[in-house]
Formats: C-alpha cells, sequence, structure tokens
C-alpha cells in the first residue's frame, strides 16, 4: 500500500480527473443496487395484483420504468467512468515513465558503471505495466468492488440485522486469509523479478555484443545461464501457485460456510412471515452480489501486492541522489581562449584502489597533448573527469581559472568536443547520427562524412544521409 500513496502523491496533476471518475464510479455503484431493490417490489406488485378482481398496471409499469431506467443509466456511468479509467491509465504510463526517464538522464556516470542497462530498463517497463494495470482495474474494478460491498451489508443489516452482522463478519476473516497469501505471494515475487532483471540485462548484453559471444564461441554458455535462470523464475512461481491455491481453497470454503448461515436466516424468516417472497429475491440477489464482491477481494489484494512489488525498484531508482540537471536555464558561453588545469588532482572509484594520485597539468589553446599509458593508467579516467563524468576524489580542476565545481555539467560538455573509441549508433537516420548532439546543415554532414572517408558508399544508397 505504501508505493500506491506515492504514486497518487506523485501523480499530483492528475487528481482532478482521478476524483471524476471517483465519483462517477459511485454514482454508477448507487444505480446499479437499484435494480435488484425494485425487483422485490415488483414481485410483491405482480401476487398482489394476481389476487385483486380489477388488475391496475400503471404502478407496475412505473417500477419497471424505474427499474430499466436505472440500468441504463448505471451502464451509461459505468461506459463513462471506463472511459475516463483508461485515459487515466494512459496519462499515468506517460506522466510517470516521463519522471522515470528524466531521472536516468540526471543520474551520475557512476550509477551506469555498478548497473545493468537491461535491468534499468525492465525495472521501467515491469513498473510502468503494474501500475498502469493497477489504474485500470482501480476504476474498473477495485472501487466499485468495495463501495458495492459495503453498500450491499449496509443494505442487508436495513432488512436483517443479523444476516448484515453475518456478512460483515466474512470480510475481516476473508482479508486476513487473503493479506497473508499476498503478503507471502509478494516476497516471492521480489525474489522472482530480481533474477528477471539480470536475465532481461544479460540478454540485452548478449545481443549488444553478439560478435564477442560467437567470437569467444560462448553461445552455449550464455544459453545455458538463461535457461538456468528460467528454471529458478519457474521454480519460485510453482511455489508461489502452491500457496495461493492452498489459501484460496480456505478461503472459499469459509466464504461457503457463512453464505449457508445467510441462506437458512433467509429461508426461516420467510417461512415465519417475516418478510415477503419479494423481500426474499432481493435478499438473495444482494447476499450473491456481496459474494461476488468478496471473490473480488482476493483479485483487488494480488493487484496491491503486485503494484507493491513490481513498482518498488521503479521507486528506488527516483530516489537515488542526483547532482546534473539537464533543464537549468542558464546562460551559455563558447571559450574562446580555453585553459584546463588539473591541480593536485587524485581520484579513485568508489572504495577500490586509487586511480590517479596527484596528477597536475595544464591544456591551452591550440596544443595537441597525448596521453600514453598502459591499460588502467587513468587515460579514460582522465577524460571523463575532463567532461565532469566523475568529480574529483581530492584536489581541482579548473576551467580558465573557475573551478569545475561551481560549473554546470552543460557548460563543461558544451565547450568540449569528444569523439569516443567505441562507434555507437541510434536508431535514427545517417544524418540524425552525425549531426547527434549538434544542429548542422546538410552541407556539414556530407563534409563530415567526406572526411571519414564515408561519403562514397552513403551516397550511393538510395535516400542517401536519410537512410
Amino acid at each position: 500500500m505504501r508505493n500506491i500513496f506515492k504514486i497518487i502523491k506523485l501523480s499530483k496533476p492528475l487528481h482532478g480527473l482521478m476524483l471524476l471518475i471517483i465519483v462517477i464510479v459511485i454514482l454508477g455503484t448507487l444505480f446499479e443496487i437499484v435494480t435488484p431493490l425494485l425487483s422485490g417490489k415488483i414481485l410483491d406488485e405482480v401476487i398482489r395484483q394476481s389476487t385483486n378482481q380489477t388488475k391496475e398496471f400503471s404502478k407496475l409499469f412505473t417500477l419497471l420504468a424505474l427499474s430499466l431506467s436505472s440500468i441504463i443509466i448505471y451502464l451509461a456511468l459505468r461506459s463513462l467512468g471506463q472511459r475516463l479509467g483508461d485515459h487515466l491509465s494512459g496519462k499515468i504510463r506517460k506522466f510517470l515513465t516521463e519522471i522515470f526517464y528524466d531521472k536516468a538522464l540526471k543520474i551520475s556516470q557512476s550509477y551506469y558503471d555498478s548497473e545493468i542497462s537491461g535491468k534499468l530498463v525492465n525495472q521501467l517497463n515491469r513498473g510502468i505495466a503494474s501500475i498502469q494495470e493497477f489504474a485500470n482495474a482501480s476504476t474498473n474494478f477495485i472501487i466499485p468492488t468495495f463501495l458495492q460491498s459495503f453498500i450491499v451489508i449496509g443494505i442487508l443489516m436495513y432488512f436483517n440485522l443479523y444476516l448484515g452482522i453475518l456478512m460483515i463478519s466474512i470480510l475481516p476473516i476473508y482479508l486476513w486469509i487473503t493479506s497473508i497469501s499476498t503478503k507471502r505471494w509478494g516476497l516471492k515475487e521480489e525474489g522472482k523479478n530480481k533474477i528477471e532483471d539480470l536475465t532481461r540485462g544479460r540478454i540485452q548484453e548478449v545481443i549488444s555484443n553478439i560478435k564477442l559471444v560467437k567470437g569467444f564461441t560462448s553461445e552455449k554458455r550464455e544459453f545455458k545461464l538463461l535457461s538456468t535462470n528460467l528454471d529458478q523464475i519457474n521454480a519460485i512461481y510453482k511455489q508461489q501457485s502452491t500457496e495461493f491455491h492452498l489459501f484460496d481453497f480456505l478461503r472459499e470454503l469459509i466464504l461457503n460456510v457463512i453464505l449457508f448461515g445467510t441462506a437458512l436466516i433467509i429461508y426461516n424468516n420467510t417461512l415465519n412471515g417475516l418478510i415477503t417472497v419479494g423481500s426474499v429475491i432481493v435478499l438473495i440477489q444482494l447476499v450473491d452480489r456481496a459474494r461476488s464482491s468478496l471473490f473480488g477481494m482476493s483479485y483487488i489484494l494480488g493487484q496491491i501486492q503486485a503494484i507493491d512489488s513490481g513498482s518498488k525498484e521503479f521507486f528506488e531508482v527516483l530516489n537515488i541522489e542526483t547532482t546534473e540537471d539537464y533543464n537549468k536555464k542558464q546562460k551559455f558561453e563558447k571559450i574562446k581562449n580555453p585553459k584546463i588545469e588539473f591541480q593536485d588532482v587524485t581520484f579513485q572509484y568508489d572504495s577500490n584502489k586509487t586511480v590517479l594520485e596527484n596528477v597536475s597539468f595544464d591544456l591551452s589553446k591550440n596544443e595537441m597533448v597525448a596521453l600514453v599509458g598502459p591499460s588502467g593508467a587513468g587515460k579514460s579516467t582522465i577524460v571523463n573527469l575532463l567532461l565532469k563524468f566523475y568529480n574529483p576524489t581530492s584536489g581541482a580542476i579548473t576551467f580558465n581559472g573557475k573551478k569545475y565545481s561551481k560549473l554546470s555539467h552543460n557548460q563543461v560538455r558544451n565547450n568540449i568536443a569528444l569523439v569516443f573509441q567505441e562507434n555507437e549508433l541510434f536508431s535514427l537516420s545517417i544524418k540524425e547520427n552525425v549531426a547527434y548532439g549538434s544542429d548542422i546543415d546538410d552541407k556539414k554532414v556530407i563534409s563530415s562524412l567526406k572526411k571519414a572517408n564515408a561519403w562514397e558508399f552513403v551516397s550511393n544508397l538510395e535516400k542517401g544521409i536519410d537512410t
């Protein structure tokens, strides 16, 4: 439940729409109850008219017309509520995805160094899917079910106090058993999610590095790893399924025993002339509705547990502290005579050994500097510090006399161009890939391709740079 309240709090811009849906659902539930209440009066009126010599159809017609009207209004409100619920679900999906993606773009590089990117995407997908499914279920099922349960029990108590008390007694017992069941399910679900995240992340890594995998003939090893992980997931699911069905049997057994008691009360009162035949029909319909609602409680608590488990990592990512903000408004100026200086810079990744120790040097305008050294000497680390992907453990980096710590990430990176060792391509056109991160025209794109000896084959493609 804790994560549900977080989602509601986070979705503040959508509170107006949520409130409108709740009002529509309440009205729809009230009109749904009108029909079984009127059915008893209709039956009593039919019995009364059958014993009269003169038949008066007007009252019966009025009751039937009211019953039909309440059904039409209920159907209209239900359709409207469900349509708005679908709209809300889509809005929540967009809203929360944007929040998550915004956070992912602001998280420091050190987080991505220790996390699998595929795992992050899987956490996003699972979190959003569980939240969206819960939003749909809330408007279409959960809220109406809870409302109907309490309204029906209230009406039953009005007809017969003992009948109402008996129906109320089901709720705590039923909810207690269901809460135990869903809690046990949820704990196992978290373990299952961790394995699934690692598996999805591994699949993405293997596909991204397929040449490496094939080059080292590791296909069999990777397939076995995937298969083992899936076996572990299925083993957990098997335990979940066994426990769920045992609890479900216990739930339904208790429910049906209590419903048997309600039937005895209803028919005993009828035989003793305490209630009319029409009232019997009403009570039977109301008990049946209460029964359906209670059966739905297991689904509701299951949904609540699913969203709690599914959105756990989603909120863990949102709670990560960030130091970057690409949305921050600031005046940007290109530095005309740049000078960067490292002053006794020491750096280490987390608590590992020191990579750089008391490094000092400066880079001036039109100066070409080469960093030479064996793997692990700190060449890439210096470049990462230049781009402010990391901050020095001690010492300082200055840009034209200004300390890096006082400059924003965008101010630094807008003045530094970097060509990476790795070739990375987005699923975009050639033009968009060449111009990525810049605002350049076709002529400059073509000029760049010529300098990279790529224009010859690009010019022969059917759509050229728009391929």
